[in-house]
């Protein structure tokens, strides 16, 4: 891309430059390029050297581009251009202030389009660091409409492979290890990916840093060597300090030595698409050695990474997953059970496209306005110096001599503000990475790069052209006589005026559409924060920890340290209640599985309903603030082991389920069909704690009472005795943990509070971001108004001082002056409202609780809008 700029710039001189030097001077900058690492000395670099070669463009002369022999005339033309571009410094540094809003003007508005521009196009744009990027998707199961995004089994994945639709499929999967070094102690809690033999090749990624994987068969297994882990860049700096010697070394997952064969690249960031919907990133790759052929065709436990053969023809994948999954679907007895694709990117960023968009659609707004702004200021000077204009044209002077004139303000102006802008954008870019680093996947790419500083030039140039158009033309097109008489006059003309409130009534459109959105994402703030999560957030801390390892080989022994470290929490000064559970809510991670209520047959799927299962211990559901309707909370003995493994006396529910299947309040009692060979009565009912956001949630919950299904990641919650800090637990409880395996992990440490602040993070980082664009681009419509306004009084001061002599009312002359700003206003109300409705339609999914042509958002946006006029008519 850098080459082709160069070469773009170099057709601004004569063919036999570019055919004996062209390639030199490409080649140079490129070694220039490459030998200067610090990405802001690179913009630094490009703006240079742009700027030197179309300075020495015009030192030739764009004369003599078209005739060659004429290089006098060329000096001479540079000569003019020289002298111009002196005296607008000049007449620049007579009008300070001027100058100083113009620079500013063009300098806020290519730097905050630039800095959108960086963050979209290095999270939406630019290509994955991975080879050939749109070619990998994952594939996914559908459960009959219940479950979209289920987990393939290793015989799905062992049938894909035999399609010749796809170049290579892995079986990949997330996990969670205790991380330590050799000694086995201070073990901190990582995220693992676990994919198939081959699976970063079919990526298309090495390690920076070793060899990587050795070659291991699908079957294979490790025998008397290690087995092998490949670092992420970030754990890499964190735990080892970036040493290269880490290569070779043992480090301990969950007790078990393991030795590191690599160090994955800076920005690589494989995030397995999740079953729940959000992506996973990884701390951690390692190889998945199974027999996929010979896994349980009923048990879901991998994603498919499948990379599409680049000949494939049309047609051929969904043939190739029709197939798989009509041979899958005989295991179900044929209920329709289907495979389906989704892009890697896709899968990555979709969720985050729209916003991104309507972000950096705000940010054009913006820049829109400032231009407006700046072609009002561009067009009240050239009405000072219409005089100039007329003298200069009446003295003979020609039309490109008066071309030159118009373009050197704007020229000089460009540059002055292009510099200003590269570095707003670099600040903002920083600034918004940082913003978004929590709710934007590849938030840790975003850089200030080549593409940001194109932006911003391009913005530049753009707003010099909104700035300059109206000046060039009074300054080409004066007419001696008549731009003589309209000086007379102060500079007043009817087409410049026009031009003016025209330029007004967009600006005050454009604005209120943003206020719109802004107002729309407000009410959506207020609405999702009024919502009930279903439990107290006051004065409860939760953490995690990850009970894996040698010692902990069967569920009684992983339930007994849940047990004992349970105990430990409840011991602790300041806990009133404690219990744990296998996932929290707004976390999204828990499992599903179906149910049946028999006394209460489905109309519809015989299967019965698909529900979120939780495992959780006597006490949690008073640590966690549940609210219970009918029955009681679960109590010590509500679950035992026998011989035959863990045994339940039954099963709480949420509202939502009762609702549906026991109508007439008669839910307690009732019976639960589960794991197709238990049926369990229901014990209790509670409000629904939400899973996935504040919003409700159609589908039911079921709690277990552990040590039923007993699962590893155990997630613990303490609710604190009144005026007690729940942080001031976390020494205490690490001493707990530690005191019971040194090798464990305490990891996720939050407040109940600060979980439902967690969920509500994207919606307030939209509120952020459309809240300064509308406050800016109010303010900025506001000055506008103000200019048109204030010149209209500057024309009329005779007749208003003549109108106050003669006795006229003081607030009557007020509202006439104000009478322009306020019928500027309206219409740039009702063209704004015509617009707001296309953008609410845009952000309409972002919405809860409001619609897009809402009628308070719309009222309070109108108020912000001529609240300025209220106190003066």
């Amino acid at each position: 891309m850098l080459r082709r700029w160069l070469r773009l710039l170099l057709l601004l001189y004569p063919r036999d430059f570019r055919e004996g030097y062209g390639r030199d001077l490409v080649e140079t900058f490129a070694d220039q390029w490459r030998a200067t690492p610090d990405r802001l000395r690179r913009v630094a670099l490009l703006a240079r050297t742009s700027w030197r070669l179309v300075l020495g463009a015009m030192a030739d002369g764009m004369g003599e581009w078209r005739d060659r022999d004429s290089r006098d005339e060329g000096g001479e033309r540079m000569g003019r251009w020289i002298t111009e571009l002196r005296q607008a410094t000049r007449r620049l540094m007579r009008a300070p202030g001027f100058a100083a809003v113009a620079v500013g003007t063009i300098a806020v508005a290519s730097g905050a389009w630039g800095a959108t521009y960086a963050v979209v196009s290095n999270v939406v744009l630019d290509d994955m660091p991975f080879g050939e990027p749109d070619e990998l998707v994952w594939i996914w199961r559908d459960y009959w409409g219940d479950f979209p995004r289920g987990w393939l089994s290793g015989y799905d994945i062992a049938l894909l492979r035999q399609h010749d639709a796809f170049e290579a499929v892995a079986g990949v999967r997330t996990g969670r290890v205790n991380f330590s070094d050799a000694s086995g102690n201070g073990a901190v809690d990582v995220r693992t990916l676990l994919g198939s033999p081959g699976y970063l090749d079919l990526i298309g990624v090495r390690p920076a840093l070793g060899p990587g994987f050795s070659p291991a068969d699908e079957t294979g297994t490790w025998d008397d060597v290690h087995p092998e882990v490949i670092l992420r860049h970030s754990l890499w700096v964190e735990a080892f300090a970036a040493d290269p010697s880490v290569v070779g070394r043992s480090v301990f997952l969950n007790g078990e030595p393991y030795t590191v064969v690599g160090v994955m690249p800076e920005d690589f960031d494989l995030r397995q698409g999740s079953s729940l919907g959000t992506a996973v990133d990884a701390d951690a790759y390692l190889t998945l050695l199974v027999d996929l052929a010979n896994e349980d065709v009923y048990s879901g436990s991998f994603a498919a990474l499948a990379r599409i053969d680049g000949s494939t023809p049309p047609g051929a994948v969904m043939r190739a997953l029709e197939s798989t999954a009509a041979e899958i679907d005989v295991h179900f007895n044929d209920r329709g059970l289907r495979l389906w694709t989704v892009g890697l990117r896709d899968d990555l960023i979709g969720e985050v496209r729209r916003p991104l968009f309507a972000v950096l659609g705000a940010g054009g707004i913006l820049v829109l306005i400032l231009g407006a702004n700046l072609a009002t200021l561009m067009l009240a000077r050239s009405s000072e110096q219409a005089d100039s204009a007329a003298v200069r044209a009446a003295l003979g002077a020609t039309r490109g001599s008066r071309l030159r004139t118009a373009l050197a303000e704007p020229l000089v102006l460009a540059v002055l503000g292009a510099a200003g802008g590269l570095a707003l954008a670099w600040a903002g870019t920083l600034g918004l990475q940082r913003a978004v680093s929590d709710t934007v996947p590849r938030a840790n790419e975003i850089t200030f790069g080549i593409g940001g500083g194109l932006a911003v030039i391009a913005g530049v140039v753009l707003i010099a052209m909104l700035g300059g158009l109206g000046p060039v033309a009074r300054w080409v097109a004066v007419r001696p006589l008549a731009g003589l008489g309209e000086g007379r006059r102060g500079g007043y003309s009817v087409r410049a005026e026009r031009a003016r409130a025209a330029l007004v009534v967009a600006q005050v459109s454009m604005a209120l559409t943003l206020l719109v959105g802004a107002g729309l994402l407000l009410r959506t703030m207020q609405g999702l924060v009024g919502q009930d999560p279903g439990f107290d957030v006051a004065e409860a801390i939760t953490f995690r920890v990850g009970i894996r390892g040698t010692t902990y080989v069967t569920a009684p022994d992983v339930m007994a340290a849940q047990v004992a470290m349970l105990e430990g929490v409840r011991g602790i000064s300041g806990v009133a209640s404690a219990g744990f559970s296998n996932a929290l809510p707004l976390s999204e991670n828990t499992n599903q599985f179906q149910v049946d209520f028999p006394d209460y047959p489905a109309t519809g799927d015989e299967n019965g309903e698909l529900v979120d299962g939780f495992v959780v211990s006597d006490g949690y559901a008073e640590a966690l603030g549940m609210r219970l309707q009918a029955g009681r909370f679960f109590e010590p003995g509500d679950a035992v082991w026998s011989e035959e493994g863990a045994v339940a006396r039954g099963v709480i529910i949420d509202d939502v389920l009762a609702a549906r299947w026991f109508p007439s309040g008669e839910a307690v009692g009732g019976r639960v069909a589960l794991f197709e060979s238990d049926t369990l009565p229901v014990l209790g009912v509670v409000d629904q704690p939400r899973l996935y956001s504040v919003e409700a949630d159609d589908r039911g919950q079921v709690f277990l009472p552990a040590p039923m299904r007993v699962r590893s990641d155990t997630r613990f919650v303490a609710r604190t005795r009144p005026g007690v800090d729940p942080s001031s637990l976390l020494p205490a409880i690490r001493r707990v943990v530690n005191d019971r395996d040194a090798g464990l992990a305490v990891s996720e440490v939050r407040t109940l509070d600060g979980i439902v602040e967690e969920s509500l993070g994207g919606p307030r980082l939209n509120l952020r971001l459309a809240s300064v664009f509308a406050l800016a681009a109010l303010v900025l419509s506001g000055l506008g108004l103000y200019g048109v306004v204030s010149g209209t009084v500057v024309r009329r001061r005779r007749e208003i001082g003549l109108r106050v002599a003669l006795g006229a009312e003081p607030a009557r002359l007020v509202r006439s002056v104000l009478g322009l700003g306020v019928r500027l206003a309206i219409a740039g109300a009702v063209i704004g409202i015509a617009v707001s409705w296309g953008a609410g339609r845009w952000i309409a999914s972002f919405l809860f609780g409001v619609q897009p042509l809402d009628p308070v958002t719309l009222a309070g946006s109108a108020a912000a809008r001529f609240s300025p006029f209220i106190p003066m008519m």
